[in-house]
C-alpha cells in the first residue's frame, strides 16, 4: 500500500544498506539467512523506533488506497493488512489509510514486532505476536510461506472459508498466490502474476472484481491486503 518502495526498503537505503542476494559466488542464503544478515546490519547501524516512525510517517500511500479501503470497510467486508514490515512500520501506515485499523491495539495489522532496547535502539523483529505458537516456527520474517500461513490462520480465527479471501500483492508472494485466491498488483513478479487469479493496476479494480464476483452474496468476506515486502 505504500510506494515507489518497500518499508524495509526505505530504511535500508536511509542507512547505506544495499540489497543482499541470495546466491553469489556460488553460495546460496536463504530468505530467512538472508533477512537475519539485512536486521544485523540494522542493528549494527543502529537504526531506532524513530527510524521506523518516521517512515511509517512519510511514506507514500498508493493512488486510491485510503478510497478503496474506506469502501471495502463500508460494505462491511473484513478488511487486514498482512506484512513483512515491523509493526512500528505498519501501524503508522495503517493508521494513516483508515483510522479503523486502530481499533482493539491494531487487530486487523499482522506483522513482525520489532524489539527496541531502552534507547529505543532496534535489537530484534520476531515473528507475528498475533498467531497461535505452534505456527511460530513456520511463520518467520524474509519467507514466502508465513505469508500464506498467515492469511489462513487469520481466515481460520474469523471463522471464515478460505475460498472467501482475497489477498492483494504486489511483490513476491508466489507461495500465497498458489494457495489463496491473489489479485497481482503492480507486481513484476512474472510467477506471481502467473499464479494470481487477476493482474491489476489500480487498487479500484479491487471493487469492480468483488462486483464480478458476486462476493456480496455472501454474508462475510475477508479481504487481506499486503502493504509491502
Amino acid at each position: 500500500l505504500v510506494s515507489p518502495k518497500s518499508t524495509w526498503k526505505i530504511v535500508k537505503d536511509a542507512y547505506g544498506i544495499e540489497d543482499i542476494y541470495p546466491a553469489k559466488d556460488g553460495f546460496e542464503l536463504s530468505p530467512e539467512e538472508e533477512h537475519t544478515l539485512e536486521l544485523g546490519l540494522m542493528i549494527a547501524k543502529g537504526v531506532s523506533k524513530r527510524d521506523f516512525e518516521r517512515v511509517g510517517c512519510t511514506a507514500q500511500i498508493e493512488p486510491h488506497a485510503e478510497e478503496v479501503i474506506s469502501q471495502l470497510f463500508s460494505m462491511r467486508i473484513e478488511v487486514h493488512i498482512a506484512t513483512l514490515s515491523p509493526d512500528a512500520i505498519a501501524r503508522i501506515v495503517a493508521s494513516r489509510i483508515n483510522k479503523k485499523f486502530k481499533e482493539n491495539n491494531f487487530a486487523r495489522v499482522h506483522a513482525p514486532f520489532a524489539l527496541f532496547d531502552l534507547d529505543d535502539k532496534l535489537v530484534d523483529i520476531i515473528a507475528y505476536p498475533n498467531i497461535e505458537s505452534e505456527l511460530e516456527e513456520r511463520v518467520w520474517r524474509g519467507t514466502e510461506m508465513d505469508k500464506a500461513e498467515v492469511i489462513l490462520n487469520i481466515a481460520k480465527k474469523l471463522n471464515i472459508n478460505p475460498e472467501e479471501v482475497i489477498f492483494v500483492s504486489d511483490g513476491h508472494d508466489v507461495d500465497a498466490a498458489k494457495r489463496i485466491r491473489t489479485l497481482a498488483y503492480k507486481s513484476e513478479d512474472p510467477e506471481l502474476r502467473k499464479y494470481a487469479a487477476k493482474e491489476i493496476s489500480d487498487l479500484r479494480e479491487v471493487l469492480e472484481y468483488i462486483k464480478q464476483q458476486n462476493f456480496m452474496e455472501v454474508k462475510r468476506e475477508n479481504f487481506l491486503i499486503r502493504s509491502e515486502k
